[in-house]
């Protein structure tokens, strides 16, 4: 069995960089969480409150969305969500410090949870069918970044990763986003993300490790 990392030592990460101020390198470990465990809503809620700070309006708001579906009904800090989604006002200035989340979140700890290691393979395998959700999610994203639309772009790719974490496209969607938005620990973050889940054949692989080598 190969051990996923525990939400606790995302947690502490986040954590550490929140009090540093860092609070670009608490998004990359934030994110690190969603990835590894996309239904813990520890993690959305560090996403959450994150990108409010940093102005990230509708990605922001997807999280606390995607907090609220998580978490549960007596949790706490769910009505304070809840009004900043119905108010849908200024994300920044609604959304608590990030500096909140280290009272707010305790740290979850408790055994990690586990998958099956891969088989060896006697035979070349067919990569699974890409479900049509999830291909009609990175095409809306892309169609709205090549129209500039960059935060409604922003939105559909997070939610193609949160739904697909393992499709390689939606890591791909979102390293382009944050690096047009000038996110680039981000862009790093899910570019190295799609390098480690596309195939060797995959047409971009090529030009996603050029963006990494000049981003460096």
């Amino acid at each position: 069995m190969v051990e996923v990392r525990p939400i606790e030592e995302f947690q502490q990460d986040a954590f550490a960089s929140i009090r540093k101020q860092d609070f670009n390198t608490a998004l990359v470990h934030a994110d690190a969480c969603r990835v590894h465990h996309p239904q813990a809503p520890e993690c959305h809620l560090l996403l959450g409150v994150l990108q409010g700070r940093a102005g990230q309006r509708k990605a922001s708001r997807h999280h606390y969305r995607m907090f609220l579906k998580y978490a549960p009904e007596d949790a706490p800090y769910r009505e304070r969500i809840s009004a900043i989604l119905e108010k849908d006002g200024d994300i920044q200035g609604d959304s608590p410090p990030p500096t909140w989340l280290l009272d707010a979140l305790p740290l979850v700890k408790g055994a990690s949870p586990t998958r099956p290691a891969p088989r060896a393979a006697t035979a070349p395998q067919e990569a699974p069918a890409v479900p049509s959700e999830a291909l009609e999610l990175h095409a809306l994203a892309d169609k709205l970044i090549s129209q500039n639309r960059f935060t409604e772009a922003l939105e559909k790719a997070a939610s193609c990763a949160d739904r697909y974490p393992q499709l390689a496209d939606c890591q791909l969607s979102l390293g382009q986003l944050h690096g047009k938005l000038d996110n680039l620990a981000l862009s790093q973050r899910h570019y190295a993300r799609f390098l480690t889940l596309a195939p060797q054949n995959h047409p971009l692989r090529s030009r996603v490790t050029a963006i990494l080598r000049k981003q460096q």
